[in-house]
């Protein structure tokens, strides 16, 4: 079976999202810091149950489970689909949908790497990788996760032009407390996500796609006073109130 490097997902709105998939030797590569990392975690806390006397067997056993089954899952959920050794090789998680990963599908994925890594060190769940198109072990394949490479950041220039536009969301304080508050990180992520790829989007897809995305943020942020900004310009600006918000 062919294994593919891209991967390609379709809006509704006929916009095209383009992922490049991780390789087995990257995927490989990550793996091994985190075992490195889970490893330090286990004999840190060994020694810390060291003095819990008659205690200790049980303890290090229920210590053992939580951390070996828990560090993917904890480390996937807040740091938008990434582990440390896949934060160091620019690897995360994904859906097939090309969203994040929500918590239900991260504990079925993590649950399942019991099976993937029979008999020993991950044999089975590789075999599988390299033998589907998309690399997807069995605990992917049963969450519809996949493993890609994460973007590369948008260039300076393009951060700036957005933040330089003529603004009157950033002279209103209730307007950016309204947006920081009541967007998730999951909102504020696509809206930012859009703003810098605006460029390359085309034609009716283009304005239907601002158009949507303009009527969810009145809905949802309530600006009062400025309701006749144009849905590509309201966008721009919540997105540019949000770049600051995070270098604040």
């Amino acid at each position: 079976m062919k294994r593919e490097r891209d991967y390609v997902v379709t809006t509704p709105e006929q916009v095209f999202f383009h992922y490049e998939l991780a390789g087995p030797v990257e995927r490989a590569c990550a793996w091994l810091v985190d075992a490195g990392c889970l490893i330090a975690a286990l004999i840190a806390v060994g020694g810390a149950l060291s003095a819990g006397g008659a205690l200790v067997l049980p303890l290090a056993y229920v210590a053992s489970f939580l951390i070996q089954w828990g560090y993917f899952v904890f480390f996937e959920w807040r740091w938008n689909g990434a582990t440390p050794g896949k934060r160091l090789l620019g690897l995360r998680v994904i859906q097939e949908s090309g969203v994040r990963c929500t918590p239900e599908r991260l504990v079925l994925r993590n649950f399942l790497r019991v099976v993937d890594a029979l008999p020993l060190l991950y044999a089975l769940g590789g075999l599988v990788s390299l033998l589907t198109r998309r690399g997807q072990r069995i605990g992917d394949l049963a969450a519809g996760t996949l493993v890609v490479r994460v973007p590369r950041p948008a260039a300076p220039e393009a951060l700036a032009e957005i933040r330089t536009r003529h603004n009157s969301l950033r002279q209103d304080p209730q307007a950016r407390a309204r947006i920081r508050q009541r967007l998730s990180p999951r909102e504020a992520e696509l809206v930012i996500e859009l703003a810098l790829r605006r460029e390359l989007l085309q034609g009716p897809a283009k304005l239907e796609l601002f158009a949507r995305s303009a009527a969810y943020l009145r809905e949802r942020l309530r600006l009062a006073g400025h309701e006749r900004l144009p849905d590509e310009r309201l966008v721009l600006n919540v997105a540019a109130v949000l770049l600051e918000e995070r270098a604040l």
